[in-house]
């Protein structure tokens, strides 16, 4: 009922603002999701150049530790993730799109607001998973600092 209220909302303000709209939409399709855990990224996905340099620094480690070590850098190239989408947003943003292009919209995000709301958007795609061994990995993302 949630997605289907929503979808109907982004329909209602198209027409005045489609930008809202498009959230609204967006919204939607994550909603959909929430009950869905994200796929764990597996160690194997993990750029070969960096993880051979980790396996190589681990072998001989009890493999317990190895796995531990694994899944915080798994966790640490999560948080990496986010920080640099949020880097990137921000840094392609105008500062006049909070200013004139904002003008004729309906609620735009302010300045100050749009980190918060970025994070908060991507803590759904990169929440935590759980290690390849089990183990569960806790996730730096959407966490103060």
């Amino acid at each position: 009922m949630r997605v289907i209220r929503k979808v109907v909302r982004a329909t209602q303000l198209a027409v005045d603002d489609p930008t809202v709209a498009y959230v609204d939409l967006v919204a939607a399709l994550e909603s959909l999701s929430e009950s869905t855990a994200a796929a764990p990224m597996p160690w194997e996905a993990l750029d070969a150049r960096k993880r051979d340099r980790i396996d190589a620094a681990l072998q001989g480690a009890d493999p317990e530790l190895a796995e531990r070590v694994r899944c915080a850098v798994l966790d640490a190239e999560r948080a990496g993730a986010q920080r640099r989408f949020v880097a990137f947003v921000r840094d392609s943003v105008a500062s006049e799109y909070f200013r004139g292009e904002a003008v004729a919209a309906v609620r735009p995000v302010r300045g100050a607001d749009l980190e918060r709301a970025l994070k908060v958007s991507v803590h759904g795609a990169l929440a935590p998973g759980t290690c390849p061994g089990g183990t569960a990995v806790r996730s730096m993302v959407g966490r103060p600092r």
